[in-house]
């Protein structure tokens, strides 16, 4: 999906279910570009979203903000955003800003899908 030196996301669709891989560095000035793809998913069809982040080195607090963004829009469609995979860097975060309080996170992809099976 996108092949920005800084960000990189790749995915798929199957279904209800946007899964995207996150990499590298998520920053301010490239957040949009998360936001666009899951946004892209969700306006194809997509209810729930799934966000790996094994391959996230740093996130800034603009792109912490744009998950929350991110996990209400998939709300309004019915669906859920879930984290999965998190680096530990990035787990450290989301648990010292209170995120992993707001959030849903799994520790992987077939949990997040578990997860997704069960009542909200």
């Amino acid at each position: 999906m996108n092949t920005r030196d800084d960000l990189r996301i790749q995915g798929r669709t199957e279904g209800d279910v946007l899964a995207l891989s996150v990499a590298g560095e998520a920053r301010l000035e490239l957040v949009g570009d998360l936001e666009r793809a899951v946004r892209a998913g969700l306006a194809a069809g997509a209810r729930h979203v799934l966000l790996g982040l094994s391959d996230l080195g740093f996130m800034d607090s603009a792109s912490a903000g744009s998950l929350l963004r991110l996990k209400f829009e998939a709300g309004e469609r019915g669906g859920r955003l879930v984290l999965h995979s998190l680096a530990p860097a990035i787990r450290r975060l989301v648990d010292r800003t209170g995120l992993s309080e707001a959030l849903t996170i799994a520790p992987d992809e077939a949990a997040a899908r578990r997860l997704l099976a069960s009542p909200s």
